[in-house]
């Protein structure tokens, strides 16, 4: 319902549009998985598309929406940079509170209370340690993949490991900076997203749904540019479950889009060096 309210053109292209996506390959995967992301992608959605609202209330519901989702996530709250890029200080303080409460409250309905936050954390680390971080679209993947399909019997070296961690670092200090000065709204969103992405040690493929909203901001804007052609290609090949070249679709797709990003990155350079001066 969501993405049909928030989608430009006809009824018919809306319904048409929506369809599309609720039952691309990777929704029904994330369906399938029951993964609570599905969850966390209405309160993004609601947040994205009202937090610069003149409405107070649907302005305050959104905050309390950012919060909800990175209480479920985590990694939503780097949304919450759109709020001071705006200079929405006091806004940005107030869903900080609220993730706070939506984060901490949830404990109090179970035995132990706050002590289960121990726990719950030893669950995360056994999570990292047992499952596979060769899978998924997180850059260690996304390198990992590329480099089994150039070279399968390629060694890879234990000191990679360390080397492709300071790049997904290095990346996700630079979309966040470089989202300051994107001319587009929904090119801010892209720039925020692919951090949520890239910077956990481990993500699945399912999260690429987070950029449902980038995808609607995209097919709502009526300029393009030529690293467009590779984000459309990357939201076509993302969403369907076929496999090209040995490499699983998802990694393409991700791969495109850090890569239309990097270009957006490069032209907006000089707005960058004139903001800092």
């Amino acid at each position: 319902t969501l993405i049909l309210y928030y989608l430009n053109g006809n009824i018919a292209y809306r319904l048409a549009t929506a369809l599309l996506i609720v039952s691309s390959g990777i929704m029904l995967f994330t369906l399938e998985r029951c993964n609570i992301i599905l969850l966390a992608e209405i309160f993004i959605l609601f947040y994205l598309f009202n937090y610069n609202n003149e409405n107070n209330i649907y302005k305050e519901l959104a905050l309390m929406s950012l919060a909800i989702a990175a209480s479920i996530k985590i990694t939503p709250a780097i949304l919450g940079v759109l709020l001071l890029y705006k200079r929405q200080f006091k806004e940005a303080f107030r869903s900080m509170i609220y993730g706070l409460c939506a984060f901490f409250f949830p404990f109090l309905f179970f035995k132990g209370g706050f002590s289960n936050i121990s726990l719950m954390i030893e669950h995360m680390q056994m999570f990292f340690e047992t499952y596979s971080d060769y899978n998924g679209i997180s850059m260690k993947a996304l390198a990992y993949n590329i480099k089994s399909w150039i070279n399968p019997d390629y060694v890879w070296p234990s000191t990679w490991d360390l080397s492709v961690r300071i790049i997904s670092i290095l990346l996700t200090i630079v979309f966040i900076i470089m989202a300051s000065v994107m001319k587009k709204e929904w090119e801010q969103w892209l720039f925020l997203v692919i951090p949520m992405i890239i910077f956990p040690k481990i993500s699945n493929e399912y999260c690429l749904i987070y950029f449902i909203p980038v995808l609607i901001g995209f097919l709502n804007d009526q300029s393009r540019s030529m690293e467009d052609a590779l984000i459309l290609l990357a939201f076509i090949l993302g969403w369907n479950t076929y496999v090209l070249f040995e490499i699983p679709n998802y990694q393409i797709a991700m791969s495109l889009l850090i890569f239309a990003a990097l270009i957006k990155a490069v032209k907006r350079m000089g707005d960058f060096i004139t903001l800092l001066i």
